[in-house]
């Protein structure tokens, strides 16, 4: 028997509703529905797809555990913008139907892999270099590529994005529209202190050495907390071996997704 995993954003009502009614047209097709809230590695075992219901905060939160375990996600939004979803919630009797069918295709997306100190992680989005909640000053940062310095920006901050993460935080500190299927990474510093200092677009296969002076600096990936404090001053990123894989019905229109969503 088919199984398919169902998702949900907790703090919205509407979504459990959807989430139920998801669940009954899983069933009435004869295919088992589990629900976790906490996705838990045992979760993911066995299932074809995963349903999320919400909107783009909903999926990234669970983006990286179904692209470890190789299960694709069924986006449908209730949410504001939703960019990353395939459907909204008065399609979803069809979009479970065709999914359980194997009626759709797949759109890789890939994922930066982080790490400092000893510990790693994996974003869809971005990764956030920010000042720690407790310290005021700004943050000095050397940027290298593949060894070289490609960077020493004074700044508040600084984002480190993938295409799909292009269109979210880094664009609105100032980074470039990029299509989702190009093979880039994506530099913004945010608030930089100088007028020279600019996004910088890099292969996706580069290797990102991030040298921070400050000791009081905190790691954010796709905007949970992944280190409140870098000892080591120094983060590395590169592209990550998984990739996210979000079910479609139609083609991709990214540039009428972004006129739509962002007017």
């Amino acid at each position: 028997m088919e199984k398919i995993g169902v998702y949900f954003a907790q703090n919205k009502p509407i979504a459990a509703a959807v989430a139920e009614r998801a669940i009954r047209v899983i069933e009435h097709s004869s295919a088992r529905a589990v629900c976790d809230s906490e996705l838990g590695a045992e979760f993911f075992g066995g299932l074809s797809a995963l349903l999320a219901i919400g909107g783009d905060g909903t999926i990234l939160r669970c983006a990286v555990r179904a692209a470890i375990n190789g299960v694709p996600i069924l986006g449908v939004n209730v949410g504001r913008v939703g960019f990353l979803s395939a459907a909204n919630q008065d399609e979803l009797d069809g979009v479970v139907r065709r999914t359980l069918q194997g009626d759709y295709r797949l759109d890789e997306r890939s994922l930066l892999k982080i790490g400092a100190d000893g510990e790693s992680a994996l974003a869809l989005n971005e990764l956030l270099i920010a000042r720690s909640p407790e310290d005021t000053n700004v943050l000095h940062l050397d940027v290298f590529a593949d060894g070289l310095l490609a960077a020493r920006w004074t700044c508040d901050g600084l984002i480190i994005a993938t295409p799909t993460g292009a269109s979210a935080y880094s664009l609105s500190a100032g980074g470039p529209v990029v299509a989702p299927c190009a093979d880039v990474m994506i530099i913004t510093p945010i608030c930089a202190h100088s007028l020279s200092a600019r996004p910088i677009v890099l292969p996706a296969g580069c290797e990102v050495k991030v040298q921070i002076e400050e000791p009081n600096s905190a790691l954010f990936a796709d905007g949970q907390m992944f280190l409140p404090r870098v000892d080591s001053r120094a983060c590395v990123v590169s592209r990550a071996g998984h990739k996210a894989r979000f079910i479609r019905f139609t083609p991709d229109n990214f540039f009428e997704l972004l006129r739509d969503k962002l007017k």
